[in-house]
This record gives C-alpha cells, structure tokens and sequence, in this order.
C-alpha cells in the first residue's frame, strides 16, 4: 500500500512519484528497537525510580485509567504469577499499594489512578524473572483477549485498512484520562498523533502498553504488518509536582 503525495506531510516522509520512501534514520526497523529506544530516551530505568516516589497516595493521583484494565491485571496474575494475585500483593513495598490492589473494586467503565497498576508491574516483573516492562508486555497481549468484543466490533465495521489505521489514536486514548490525542497528519496508509500531557514516570509503560495493543489489536482484525514508531518524547512542563511529555506516535501500514 502507498500514500499519496499530500500537504505538509511530516519531515519523516517524502513523495516519489507513487511510491513512499521511508528514511531510515528516522525510524527505526525493529519492534524491540522501537520499544528500546523510546524507553532509553525517556528514562534509563524504565521509569521505576520515579513511579515508587510518585507524589501521590495510591488511588490518589489525578492519572487514571479505566477499571477494565486493573481486572485483565489481576486476571492475568492470578494464572500466571507463582501464587497468584495473593502473592504479588505481598510482594509490594507500599502498604498503601497493597491495599488498594486488595480492597477495591474495579469496574470495567469507571476510572482508577494508574500508578498502583503500574507498580504492580515492577513487582510482578520480579516474581515472574521478567523485566517490568517485558512482563507489561506480555500482560497486555492478554489484555487484548480480555477486552474482545468491543474493540474487534467496532474495527472490524471499518471497510478499508486505511479506516482502521485512522482509529489507531483514538484506541490508544480510550481507557485513560491523560495522554490527550492529537492527529498532526493523516493521509493513505499514514497517521502522525501526539500524545500530550503523560506523566514522565509513567510514559515507558505507556510506550509499552499503546505499542503491544495496537499492533495485537491491528493483527486480529487483519492487519498483519504495521510499522509503529515515536519520536523522542517532549517536555510538557510540570503538574502538581509531576513532570510531564509529550509523545509523538507515528503509524504505517505496510
């Protein structure tokens, strides 16, 4: 599939009669890379540091996201971390985490602080000999499965593969409250968004979630091959003690 030539496509892209030209030094060819790379520019370590000091109580932080995804983590964690869900909660370091994950309960729809889901990860990536951000990785393929119906529905009624890149910003933006989307440009197989106002800590497991579900999402509808890549992450100044980015998506059907 080629992209025809249009106004003010992004500094990435270039026209060449029908064809479109990928330049290489701008985006990267490998999925590992891509998440690599991102995650280096933002913090070396993953953000961890600065997620077990977030200035705020568990269930306290203004960043939230929908309970549909707490349920896919503890779903997933009580069949696949050694002593389940149980287990993984003991293994946290902030009581006030802890009780969080075991006194509430979430609700598909309704919105919760996404710091404790992320500091669950940290520990989880412990108990299960995985990296934080390999077990989000692989936690979030499931998430996908945990959230079928909806997703699949909704894009499968798309009638082209162009439609269905078209909608890529707005299924990344549809289980949180931060991370406002912006399409910067769009034409053919190509879609630019910016992802404003994520908080620092948070944005490598951001990266890593919005990358692994788009690509399982876009792969079950049909889509087999997909080139998504981000530009190095922008500050957005700082919120109630928070320093924040911003993160430009580009997506590529191939």
């Amino acid at each position: 599939m080629s992209a025809p030539c249009g106004p003010s496509p992004p500094q990435k892209w270039r026209c060449a009669g029908p064809r479109r030209v990928t330049l290489a030094a701008n985006l990267l060819d490998a999925h590992a890379r891509a998440l690599d790379g991102i995650r280096r520019r933002i913090l070396p370590d993953d953000g961890v540091e600065e997620l077990l000091s977030f200035p705020f109580a568990a269930g306290e932080s203004p960043y939230r996201l929908k309970g549909v995804a707490y349920r896919g983590h503890l779903d997933y964690v009580q069949a696949h971390v050694p002593g389940g869900t149980a287990a993984a909660n003991a293994a946290l370091t902030d009581p006030r985490t802890r009780k969080f994950l075991e006194d509430t309960t979430f609700l598909a729809s309704s919105l919760y602080d996404v710091v404790p889901l992320a500091v669950a990860g940290i520990a989880c990536g412990k108990a299960t000999g995985m990296g934080f951000l390999e077990f989000v990785q692989k936690r979030t393929v499931k998430q996908v499965e945990f959230d079928t119906d909806g997703v699949y529905r909704n894009l499968l009624a798309l009638v082209s593969p162009q439609a269905v890149i078209g909608r890529m910003p707005q299924l990344v933006g549809q289980y949180t409250n931060f991370a406002r989307t912006k399409i910067e440009w769009s034409q053919g197989d190509v879609i630019v968004s910016k992802h404003e106002k994520i908080p620092r800590a948070l944005a490598p497991w951001w990266v890593t979630v919005t990358d692994t579900y788009v690509r399982v999402v876009l792969q079950r509808v049909g889509i087999r091959k997909v080139d998504l890549t981000y530009d190095k992450p922008v500050p957005a100044g700082v919120s109630q003690g928070v320093p924040l980015v911003d993160v430009t998506m580009t997506g590529i059907l191939e």
